[in-house]
């Protein structure tokens, strides 16, 4: 995981590019865009604080989307593609990942609901 910074408009990645890595936001606003730079540009939404992206292009090994935009001067946590499958498919040795861990604290799952 790495810390990064994108001045206000700058590009974090483009529609079309290959996904290898997805992000949380620390600070600053995303803008998520189709078409981006093109006569037929459409905001879709704004991303703040505490909300992640580019996990999909990950998930359904597809190119991205969307086009990620700095709004503002943006603070992300970019996790790489190898830390999210490490996330997705548990921890190591005696230290379940988060799918085990939700499980046996959901009490549906005990009672076969």
């Amino acid at each position: 995981m790495e810390k990064r910074v994108f001045s206000e408009n700058e590009v974090v990645f483009r529609e079309g590019d290959l996904g290898r890595s997805f992000y949380r936001i620390e600070s600053g606003i995303a803008g998520v865009y189709l078409c981006y730079g093109e006569k037929d540009q459409r905001k879709l939404t704004e991303m703040k604080p505490g909300q992640y992206f580019g996990e999909m292009a990950i998930i359904e090994a597809r190119p991205r989307s969307t086009t990620i935009v700095a709004e503002k001067e943006l603070h992300v946590l970019e996790i790489q593609e190898n830390e999210l499958n490490k996330f997705f498919h548990g921890g190591t040795g005696n230290d379940p990942g988060p799918h085990e861990t939700v499980e046996r604290k959901n009490p549906y799952t005990d009672r076969g609901i």
